[in-house]
């Protein structure tokens, strides 16, 4: 048993030693907002919205806040669906 629980520590402390630390200020605790046209998710560092359009979520910019810049996602896709190598179009639902 204490063989085990000796294993089992190493294996606690030794995946801790490996966390990657962030390069800034800590980002702190996320924070979800959903209201009727938006779903936002941000915490100290990040930022990033989506509007809700005809059912549709559409991906605002991503500020970094730490980084006083940006990147316009508005272009771009939340995500896709693919099936046997082939992107599906889900505009049907």
């Amino acid at each position: 048993m204490k063989k085990i629980s000796l294993i089992i520590l190493t294996l606690i402390t030794g995946f801790s030693a490996y966390a990657i630390d962030y390069p800034g200020k800590v980002p702190g605790t996320a924070a979800l907002t959903i209201d009727s046209k938006t779903i936002s998710l941000q915490n100290d560092a990040l930022r990033q919205s989506w509007k809700i359009i005809n059912n549709t979520l559409v991906p605002d910019k991503l500020p970094d806040i730490q980084g006083k810049t940006s990147i316009e996602l508005s272009t771009s896709e939340l995500f896709y669906v693919m099936f046997d190598g082939k992107v599906q179009n889900l505009k049907c639902l």
